[in-house]
């Protein structure tokens, strides 16, 4: 059953959080970030029909595309076009791979032999943080197909603008004009273990240790909301 209320924070965007809304996938979560909105699907575990080699461990694949219909403009998006349906453009294949890497010590794959895990993500809206958005559902989303996991992960975009350090900002076009970096954290929600640093722009060592700081307490802000969702989900 779909369940999905709105949780108001005073660090972060409004969060909305929807539960099995495809019924033809293991799992799957809608995630909204203020006006980002991304939709998750988990498929599998399933045995390829043909496999040429023997995996003692379970594999993870992971699929970030934005819709047709979106303006890729948010603050972890470039610009770009599809060449094909089943091409992806050089963005979603690096948040693809950002995306797997951030999920991927999460997930008990020694249960999972010889079987594959795909994790599907849809961008369907940009308005910023679509690769923490990403990961977010993506963790979520394997929750909710049940799958074998050490730790739920979660994750938060923080934006420099000038002398300014935002969190998780909505992209508006003045913000884009004065945004000089950007880094997205991502860890465990529940032994903090980071699992993903992405930054992009030149800092000094001060000011990347203020935004990982203010991505950290970011992170443990989400922790709290993606929690009690979950609790919510399962009364």
């Amino acid at each position: 059953m779909s369940k999905g209320n709105t949780v108001m924070t005073e660090q972060l965007r409004r969060v909305r959080l929807e539960f099995g809304l495809l019924e033809e996938a293991t799992g799957s979560v809608q995630l909204e970030l203020g006006g980002t909105k991304v939709l998750c699907a988990v498929t599998g575990p399933a045995v390829p029909a043909r496999s040429s080699s023997f995996n003692d461990t379970g594999t993870l694949k992971c699929e970030v595309r934005f819709a047709p219909w979106t303006a890729i403009g948010g603050l972890d998006a470039v610009a770009g076009k599809v060449a094909s349906q089943n091409e992806l453009t050089a963005t979603e294949r690096q948040l693809s791979c950002e995306v797997y890497d951030a999920i991927l010590p999460s997930v008990r794959l020694e249960g999972y032999q010889k079987a594959v895990i795909t994790v599907h993500v849809m961008v369907l809206q940009s308005m910023g943080g679509e690769l923490a958005a990403s990961i977010t559902a993506a963790s979520m989303a394997l929750s909710d197909a049940g799958i074998e996991l050490n730790d739920l992960v979660c994750a938060c975009t923080v934006v420099e603008c000038g002398a300014e350090t935002v969190l998780d900002p909505e992209s508006t076009a003045a913000l884009r004009e004065k945004k000089t970096g950007s880094l997205v954290l991502a860890k465990l929600m529940e032994t903090n273990k980071v699992t993903q640093v992405v930054q992009c722009g030149s800092k000094t060592a001060a000011k990347l240790d203020e935004m990982v700081e203010l991505a950290d307490k970011g992170c443990d802000s989400m922790t709290k909301v993606l929690k009690e969702f979950l609790r919510r989900k399962m009364t």
